[in-house]
């Protein structure tokens, strides 16, 4: 299978887990590039998301929706910041040279049309191995497609198995 995709509930480790794959190819020498999101916390209360590119780039994705917010993508009590996203993470799609982690194709991520059409290239591109996370239960007809891809390796992220998924991911990428 030429793409690993990780699915599973949110909070399951599945950013962790992509994290960990990217700095395990990085110490094997492999080529790798992308991003990540990270969940934005102040209080132990969540007020949004970032985009953090794996060279340490970082990009507001979603923010809590204030009274006077207008925008237009909105993803239940946050508002996403679209542009800042395209802005940080298309310029990737432009530079892989063999293996490209993707977290996550999402419901915020789905705003940018020109982000799904590049999700499309690459994972149809046999040059290029994707590693990308997606939701246990989503309707997004791009991460259906995703899913049923005769190229796609299917791994549910769990609680029990997540500790274990990097030693058996890494060989997927590298042989």
């Amino acid at each position: 299978m030429k793409n690993i995709i990780l699915q599973g509930l949110p909070g399951v480790g599945k950013t962790t887990l992509t994290k960990k794959i990217s700095n395990k190819l990085k110490d094997l020498a492999v080529d790798v590039t992308g991003f990540y999101t990270e969940e934005l916390r102040e209080n132990n209360y969540r007020i949004g998301f970032d985009v953090v590119t794996l060279d340490n780039k970082r990009g507001i994705l979603a923010r809590k929706t204030n009274a006077g917010d207008n925008s237009k993508y909105k993803v239940g009590n946050y508002s996403v910041h679209i542009e800042e996203f395209e802005k940080l993470v298309l310029p990737i799609f432009d530079n892989v040279k063999s293996i490209i982690i993707i977290d996550e194709i999402g419901k915020m991520e789905m705003f940018s049309k020109t982000f799904q059409a590049n999700v499309e290239r690459v994972i149809t591109d046999k040059s290029i191995r994707v590693v990308a996370t997606v939701p246990l239960k989503a309707s997004l007809p791009l991460v259906q497609k995703i899913k049923n891809s005769n190229t796609s390796h299917l791994i549910t992220v769990s609680a029990g198995n997540r500790d274990r998924l990097l030693d058996e991911i890494i060989p997927l990428l590298t042989k």
